[in-house]
């Protein structure tokens, strides 16, 4: 069914092009913000902004699965699955306070989801990918290499690394470019904390500008984006994958310690006479 609707999709006769459009009701919606004026969650048109990047975002994941000929889907939360009413209102509670919006692209077999933040305060549009670091090594410089060393041969200025911290330790970041040169990377390790990172986030932020309110600026540059961030910074990046549990190597009897060998212990249990049980409570004798 996918592959039907990608060739389709693909078609120059199918007539369908890149023509999102956002509602006045976005525009609108970006002027109040930009002029400071508070946003109220009773008013439809916040509401229908909202709609308009939701349209927006499912428009995106048809878009990427047209070009990588998998099927990508939007992440959405159990409850907001099973109740579009309550992610709807939660979205537009988000919007009122912080003046942002915030998805989530599911792609198969991809190291992580593709967020995508657009902050109508910073007229900005935020695409992030997070990575699990290693638990299984010593040093935070390895946990972090780890994501690094996916990167040794880019050269993106415009990427941002960002190291996750546990127990509410700030978190870390430099430019992609610094963070590959050995010593600035050491700039991303908290001074006197031992513990290792939690995840990184892989980052990349776009200047919308006076766009972000347009009818088609913000789909087409995230029509663009969107893409061009996967292919730079998701395609190619690895998950960490714990390895298997190893068989321990056999210990000789004559190297264990006599207190803690088991087969002197085993072998007392084996040797020790058994207690008779009497179980004619449980079973009648047989009438000869």
């Amino acid at each position: 069914m996918l592959k039907e609707l990608i060739r389709f999709l693909k078609d120059d006769a199918s007539g369908i092009s890149s023509n999102m459009r956002m509602s006045s009701d976005w525009k609108n919606t970006c002027n109040l913000v930009h002029q400071n004026t508070p946003l109220k969650k009773s008013d439809d048109a916040i509401a229908q902004a909202v709609s308009d990047w939701h349209q927006l975002v499912r428009y995106l994941a048809i878009r990427l699965s047209v070009s990588l000929g998998e099927s990508c889907n939007i992440w959405i939360a159990r409850k907001h699955a099973k109740d579009p009413a309550k992610r709807l209102a939660d979205d537009v509670s988000d919007l009122v306070n912080n003046q942002a919006l915030i998805n989530e692209i599911d792609i198969p077999n991809a190291a992580g989801r593709i967020e995508l933040t657009v902050s109508l305060l910073r007229k900005t549009l935020d695409l992030r990918v997070n990575v699990d670091t290693p638990k299984d090594v010593k040093q935070q410089r390895a946990a972090i290499n780890f994501v690094l060393n996916q990167f040794k041969n880019a050269s993106y200025e415009d990427i941002l690394i960002r190291v996750n911290w546990p127990r509410r330790v700030a978190a870390t970041e430099l430019p992609l470019k610094n963070a590959l040169d050995e010593d600035q990377r050491k700039e991303l390790i908290p001074e006197n904390f031992k513990e290792l990172p939690t995840s990184i986030d892989v980052i990349r932020i776009i200047d919308l500008g006076g766009k972000l309110k347009t009818a088609t600026g913000l789909p087409e540059i995230a029509e663009f984006e969107v893409v061009r961030f996967y292919q730079d910074a998701v395609q190619g990046l690895n998950r960490w994958i714990p390895e298997a549990p190893k068989v321990r190597k056999k210990v000789e009897p004559d190297k264990l310690d006599q207190k803690e060998s088991p087969s002197e212990s085993m072998l007392a249990l084996i040797e020790e006479p058994l207690i008779p049980v009497r179980l004619n409570s449980v079973i009648t004798p047989t009438q000869g």
